[in-house]
């Protein structure tokens, strides 16, 4: 009974903590089948739900999903809700609390499965029969303590072959987003692949927010492969005007002087909307941080089908909700990255992160690598390819260079040959503001 008490405070003393912070119930491993109080079980649902649909829990809102969620009673409830919300929980203790909960359920299911060969036992008239029956009950519960799904290889192996085959066939399409860069694309196999990290790092001024919006986004969506931009810094009607720019090829600077737009030029940009407003594009300027950034990502993937990539411009711009105040930007960072990846490795998309980089790699004249990163630790672990665009009018505004002249740098390739696309490769649109293939080099 004694035992049965301490579980139930350490399961009101994790919920406690959830009341202040929900956001932390997506770093806790544990289950609501694992409580030992089907009250408590019930409080640890709610908040659950209600924080991946709503992004925030109270208790006006836990109550309201109640009324209508939980079938169990609901004086139990009352009682649990009230308990948890005044238990005194510590957040550094999260983690703990769930390793003991999940530990006591697992006892329990040994105990049960002991007291089901004990009757077995009694109950067998042989001998081999209930050694068969107890070691069949034993591995149910060996399997049962598994902490990640066991996949079977050779299965996974022969459908893996059959999906190649048939891409070489031509009966079915590869499985990658473009990225609107035929010169890219060639060099990592034909476009972005689901649960990929791509990073995006260049200075001010060098086009990585055109080209993570109007390259990659953007050549997403006109495939048929639904984009989330989540934008930290730029409004949502400047974008919107860069990306009608890009469909229209009338440039952005034009479109709100006076007088200086032709009858054609108008046509085209309207022609340009109407096409924008048609496809799978979503901007977003409240999603700042890696829940809210994945909430917003499954909403569009209910809407309009498996995303093809999330951008997020940019990672130093993001808040960090779970971070405690003494918490450093560079763990910030981290804790950031990770989510992004972990959210494009569930959702089967490919997360696009912009960044910044350090002081030092602003001041020099010469193409930024994933290493020059802020937090570049973190960032170069996590990502599985480092792209850089350059402009080289930008790097000596007062040279000859043409404006057009510009290289995309590979500073690292998870799955491939690490290289490097030169300036022959690629040039700058100024008017559509986008990237575009060299016409020497097609």
């Amino acid at each position: 009974m004694n035992d049965d008490l301490s579980v139930v405070q350490i399961e009101r003393a994790l919920l406690g903590v959830l009341h202040v912070d929900p956001s932390l119930v997506e770093q806790v491993e544990v289950g609501a089948d694992e409580f030992f109080s089907v009250a408590n079980a019930g409080v640890f649902r709610g908040i659950s739900e209600l924080y991946r649909e709503h992004g925030r829990v109270d208790l006006h809102l836990l109550k309201d999903w109640a009324s209508t969620n939980y079938s169990g009673p609901k004086g139990d409830l009352w009682e649990a809700l009230g308990a948890s919300h005044d238990a005194f929980g510590s957040t550094s203790c999260v983690e703990q609390y769930a390793v003991e909960i999940r530990n006591q359920a697992r006892l329990r299911v040994i105990v049960d499965a002991g007291k089901d060969i004990i009757r077995n036992a009694y109950e067998s008239r042989d001998a081999d029969s209930a050694l068969s029956a107890a070691t069949d009950a034993l591995s149910v519960v060996e399997e049962s303590f598994g902490d990640s799904k066991r996949d079977d290889v050779s299965a996974m192996a022969t459908a893996y072959m059959h999906e190649v085959l048939d891409v070489q066939s031509g009966k079915v399409e590869a499985r990658f987003t473009p990225s609107g860069l035929g010169p890219l694309d060639a060099v990592i196999g034909g476009g972005f692949k689901p649960g990929w990290q791509v990073v995006v790092i260049a200075s001010a001024g060098h086009g990585k927010s055109a080209l993570a919006i109007n390259n990659f986004a953007l050549s997403s969506a006109l495939a048929g492969k639904p984009a989330l931009v989540c934008s930290l810094e730029m409004p949502t009607d400047q974008l919107v005007g860069r990306l009608i720019a890009t469909l229209s090829k009338v440039p952005a600077h034009l479109h709100h002087r006076v007088g200086e737009l032709t009858s054609y030029q108008q046509s085209d940009m309207i022609d340009a909307a109407r096409r924008l407003g048609e496809l799978p594009l979503v901007i977003s300027e409240t999603a700042r941080d890696v829940g809210a950034i994945e909430r917003e990502a499954k909403a569009v993937k209910r809407q309009y089908g498996d995303l093809g990539v999330v951008v997020v411009d940019y990672l130093q711009l993001m808040d960090s909700p779970r971070m405690r105040r003494d918490g450093t930007q560079e763990e910030e960072i981290s804790a950031n990255s990770k989510g992004l990846k972990r959210m494009a490795v569930e959702l089967g998309c490919t997360s696009v992160i912009l960044s910044q980089p350090n002081s030092a790699a602003k001041r020099a004249d010469r193409l930024i690598t994933v290493r020059d990163a802020k937090g570049s630790g973190a960032i170069e672990d996590d990502c599985d390819l480092a792209i850089s665009p350059f402009l080289f009018h930008k790097a000596d505004p007062g040279s000859n260079h043409p404006r057009n002249l510009c290289k995309i740098g590979m500073s690292k390739f998870r799955h491939g040959l690490e290289t490097s696309l030169s300036e022959t490769d690629v040039s700058w649109s100024g008017s559509s503001m986008k990237f575009e293939p060299r016409m020497e080099a097609l």
